[in-house]
């Protein structure tokens, strides 16, 4: 029988309705949430991956290469150029690397998204050549034939005022919605020769970081990074012999150092002779720097002074060893901000020419600021001439304008550097680029740069000795006096930048220590130096610079280690005076230097007494000269100290035993004896007479009175037996 309705489940009431929400759930779930396993598709890309020329001197104009990635067919597919009138200021030019072209006026394009089959697939998948001629005032030739369903880039100006920079943007659109999957911006330089032959080009110094990463072990073994190994080969690729590009190398030399010891295996052996290969080519210019990549500002400030020498003449005797680069080097790349005081110490070293990063210098004002960094300067009360990175630059390596890949970062760099070109165009210029060590190059920029300045009209890669030669300081100024000189800007390192100064002394102090003790131990002694210097670089984890300090102490308890003294032997002595021959016995490799110290108040060494002791590498005999003061048993305490006297290398203690009795002992004995033969001899004679005087008397002395013990007269018996009172 069925239950009232009243008493039924609710969804028993109305079964229809309740499936037909199960359903609706259902279908909301399955719109919103994807199928199990399914992922969600890859984002539409479109990047840059050839640009040719970087400057425009005809109306052939250029062709773009693109990559373009996404999961719609190609025929969903389209792309947009824009063309942008030019930036005429450096502001302006920095805005639009990120995309921002607000302020500038459209002058022409392709007039909306054309299909990708309107242009050149290459072999490779997904790459499409865009040619694009250009047709303006000034420039010579003709744009040619037409690209299909193309454009002519149509710049709008004036005759005389078309060269410039003006931005290109690039756009991948989805045809049939109309939207923009992906853009980039890269650049149209435009020098017609009418405009740009005859004046001076911007002299372009490009300083290469290389080896900051720690290569050299705190074992004194080398492990350079694969990083950096990969980078040596391609620098080598690119720069090496052949290479008609200059560029400065600031290299590292312990990295060259770690290259050296490691060299044992394939990856490193190729990577030492691709540098050297490198440093032999006659477009490169290395710059010595310290041994380790050291904050110069920070050793002074940390009272290490001395060290910014020591690190200058390690760093140069390597590359001068291992590479065969020219001992001393006028030049020098610092990375960081220094005072008057540091730059004093370099310029005591040789050097006067630094380049600072952008934050080491006072900054310009307004009207200044274009000429600023186009130019070197004299830094105020020092005779050093200084060059400050150019901060823009700089910006263009590490990405902070904007998202894109290697070979758009190479152009936007290319073109900000014809930009720089344009602020000052008949004046003589020149301009710095130190990228921070922490950045690192992709063989595509490499080659992209390298390409773009190989026949540039516009800017001519530079040695840094070549831009210190031809550009005065304050050359690029209209009033050349206004910036011939500049200050450093005040400031001091940071605490978390600073070094442990006095730890870092003490490892010094004992490196003296070995370095008196074993002279002849030339490789342990460059281990421990490298390993000293390698504690002062900038940004080392605490506990790989204690490594590092450690190793020092380490080798002082190995030398200890290896000299063995004669302890708790007992060696016996029959006269006061003697040499006694002390045993010690070296373990060592080399002959070791050391002061052997005495000390035995009993035996003559009241306070420490000092022999200097060459120990060869057997058992050595020292011998000691003892003046016991009386026999017994004495202690005699032994220590080998470091031949500087600092550290105690090893301890013993012998005792020696001396049973030999001393001129004054025989003295007093001899005298005691005599003092005892007189007593006797006197007692002897007094009893002698007292017995003549008693035979003499005919008494014998006793005790007075009357009793048994009192004194009596006697008489002896008469021959006649008769009595008689004696």
């Amino acid at each position: 029988m069925r239950p009232p309705l009243s008493h039924r489940p609710r969804g028993a009431r109305f079964p229809f309705l309740t499936f037909a929400l199960v359903l609706a759930v259902l279908a909301v779930v399955a719109t919103v949430a994807p199928p199990a396993g399914a992922t969600s598709a890859p984002p539409s890309t479109l990047a840059l991956v050839g640009e040719a020329p970087n400057v425009v001197t005809s109306e052939s104009g250029l062709t773009l290469q693109v990559s373009v990635r996404s999961p719609l067919a190609a025929s969903q597919l389209g792309i947009d150029v824009t063309l942008f009138s030019k930036a005429q200021y450096l502001d302006t030019f920095r805005q639009t690397l990120s995309g921002d072209t607000a302020g500038l006026g459209v002058m022409s394009g392709t007039g909306g998204a054309l299909p990708l089959s309107a242009f050149e697939r290459q072999a490779s998948g997904g790459v499409f050549s865009i040619r694009l001629p250009v047709s303006a005032p000034d420039l010579p030739g003709s744009t040619g034939k037409a690209p299909k369903r193309g454009a002519v880039l149509q710049v709008t100006c004036a005759p005389g005022g078309c060269a410039g920079v003006y931005p290109l943007q690039v756009s991948l659109t989805n045809l049939d919605e109309g939207i923009t999957l992906d853009t980039f911006t890269t650049y149209l330089v435009l020098a017609p020769p009418s405009e740009t032959s005859g004046t001076s080009r911007l002299r372009f110094a490009w300083v290469m970081p290389l080896g900051s990463q720690p290569a050299v072990t705190a074992r004194g073994t080398g492990a350079p990074s694969a990083t950096e190994l990969s980078e040596v080969s391609q620098l080598a690729s690119v720069f090496g012999p052949g290479s008609i590009v200059p560029i400065n190398l600031e290299l590292v030399p312990q990295f060259v150092e770690g290259l050296t010891l490691a060299r044992r295996t394939g990856a490193d052996a190729l990577a030492l002779s691709s540098l050297q290969n490198l440093v032999s080519s006659s477009t490169v210019e290395t710059i010595p720097g310290t041994f380790s990549a050291v904050n110069v500002a920070a050793l002074t400030d940390s009272g290490l002074s001395g060290d910014v020498a020591t690190q200058l003449a390690q760093g140069r005797r390597v590359l001068t060893s291992e590479l065969h680069v020219a001992g001393r080097v006028a030049e020098f790349a610092a990375n960081a901000p220094m005072g008057d005081r540091t730059l004093a110490l370099l310029a005591a070293e040789g050097i006067n020419a630094v380049v600072l990063p952008p934050e080491a210098v006072t900054a310009a004002t307004p009207d200044e600021q274009v000429y600023a960094a186009l130019s070197p300067f004299l830094v105020s009360h020092s005779g050093v001439e200084a060059v400050a990175s150019d901060a823009g630059l700089e910006a263009d390596l590490t990405g902070l304008t904007g998202p894109g890949g290697s070979v758009l970062r190479a152009n936007q760099l290319l073109a900000n550097l014809a930009e720089l070109y344009f602020q000052v165009p008949n004046a003589r210029k020149g301009v710095v680029l130190l990228p921070p060590t922490t950045w690192r190059p992709t063989l595509s920029f490499l080659q992209t740069v390298a390409g773009g300045l190989a026949f540039n009209p516009l800017v001519q890669a530079s040695t840094l000795s070549s831009l210190f030669a031809s550009v005065p300081p304050g050359a690029s100024s209209p009033d050349p006096g206004v910036l011939r000189t500049r200050a450093l800007a005040p400031g001091q390192v940071p605490a978390a930048g600073l070094l442990p100064g006095g730890q870092i002394r003490q490892a010094e102090q004992r490196l003296s220590a070995v370095s008196s003790s074993m002279p002849s131990a030339t490789a342990v002694l460059q281990r421990l130096t490298d390993s000293v210097l390698m504690a002062e670089t900038a940004r080392l984890p605490q506990d790989s610079r204690n490594a590092y300090l450690g190793a020092v102490s380490r080798v002082l308890r190995r030398i200890g280690g290896l000299i063995s003294l004669p302890f708790g032997h007992t060696i016996t002595l029959t006269s006061l005076n003697a040499k006694v021959p002390i045993s010690i016995l070296s373990r060592a490799s080399v002959p070791v230097m050391v002061e052997l110290a005495v000390t035995s108040p009993d035996l003559g060494f009241g306070r420490q007494r000092i022999w200097h002791v060459r120990l060869l590498p057997r058992t050595n005999i020292v011998t000691l000269d003892l003046s016991a003061r009386t026999s017994g048993d004495f202690p005699l305490d032994l220590d080998v100290l470091s031949a500087d006297g600092a550290y105690v290398l090893t301890s013993g203690r012998m005792t020696i035993r001396s049973t030999a009795i001393s001129g004054v002992a025989v003295g007093i004995s001899v005298g005691a004896l005599a003092f005892l033969v007189l007593w006797w001899s006197r007692s002897i004679l007094k009893r002698r007479r007292q017995r003549r005087q008693a035979a003499a008397d005919g008494t014998v002395t006793g005790q007075e009175g009357g009793g048994t013990g009192g004194l009596r007269r006697w008489s002896r018996p008469t021959p006649a037996g008769g009595t008689g009172a004696q």
